[in-house]
């Protein structure tokens, strides 16, 4: 099997298509987009209750917390 590697920044990455830090950065430019946060703010997110942009927020504090 071969190694994967960041999409984005071509740095090994464990697992998805993205390595941790260029995935910070996508979430922080996609929740910094007023036009996302309406249009995605209204789907449904991950949790009972929560927003896809209250998702977003989440897996970004889970990120930066590692």
């Amino acid at each position: 099997m071969s190694k994967l590697t960041c999409e984005r920044c071509v740095a090994p990455c464990e697992y998805g298509v993205r390595c941790d830090p260029c995935m910070i950065v996508l979430i922080n430019g996609l929740l910094d987009s007023p036009h996302w946060v309406t249009w995605r703010g209204c789907a449904a997110g991950d949790l009972p209750g929560e927003t896809m942009a209250d998702t977003m927020r989440r897996e970004l504090r889970l990120l930066q917390n590692k």
